[in-house]
């Protein structure tokens, strides 16, 4: 009976340490830092190319703005935004400080919106953001204008669950994929949280599991 009892508590501290471990993973998300995240370190009116900014104008016409575009709903994170040029091919564009690690999972956040309610000619004004680890692309939200929230703006997440053979810088790239509308795309608030894997976190919970029932025994 002894020992009968003694294989319960192993099982239920197993149980306890996977509980606590799998079941927490949102609290151990960490943000990575993307440079000037909501824009608001730029100049108030300007082109993103003529700024000294981390981010970068790769194509197009991007400006960073604090109202000449504003969305009915506020920027929500201070006072200023981007906005790329509806009649053009835009694009901008930050490499990361951080590498990816395979044992954790992405969600890339942002705002996105546009400033016309007019029905968008169609194929104008499509967007992509894409996520890079060491210069391959390795995730990619893609949105039609017609789905662009009209003047306010909402979140989107992309999510990237990197392979084993995935390494290198993080980088982050926004851009239209197609052109024609006098419209503005505006986003703002771009946010990257790293997540382990519930995997790895189940083990974690086992291995302390595992630590608490020998302690047990050896009491």
């Amino acid at each position: 009976m002894f020992r009968s009892g003694l294989a319960l508590s192993g099982l239920s501290a197993l149980a306890l340490g996977a509980v606590i471990f799998g079941t927490g993973a949102a609290a151990h998300a960490a943000p990575i830092t993307i440079g000037n995240h909501s824009f608001e370190d730029s100049p108030r009116v300007a082109r993103m190319v003529t700024s000294t900014d981390t981010w970068t104008e790769d194509a197009g016409q991007v400006y960073i703005s604090n109202g000449e575009v504003a969305p009915i709903n506020g920027y929500q994170d201070g006072a200023t935004a981007v906005w790329m040029h509806g009649s053009f091919l835009s694009q901008f564009s930050q490499t990361l400080s951080a590498s990816v690690d395979t044992s954790k999972t992405y969600e890339l956040k942002f705002l996105v919106g546009s400033d016309t309610g007019a029905n968008p000619t169609a194929g104008a004004n499509d967007y992509e953001v894409r996520l890079y680890a060491g210069g391959n692309l390795v995730a990619t939200y893609a949105e039609l204008a017609k789905d662009v929230p009209y003047q306010e703006l909402l979140d989107r997440t992309l999510s990237y669950t990197p392979a084993i053979s995935d390494s290198g810088a993080l980088k982050i790239e926004v851009a239209l994929t197609s052109s024609g509308s006098g419209r503005s795309v505006i986003f703002d608030n771009f946010r990257l949280n790293e997540i382990p894997e519930p995997a790895s976190l189940s083990m974690l919970g086992l291995g302390v599991g595992a630590l608490l029932m020998r302690r047990r025994r050896m009491a």
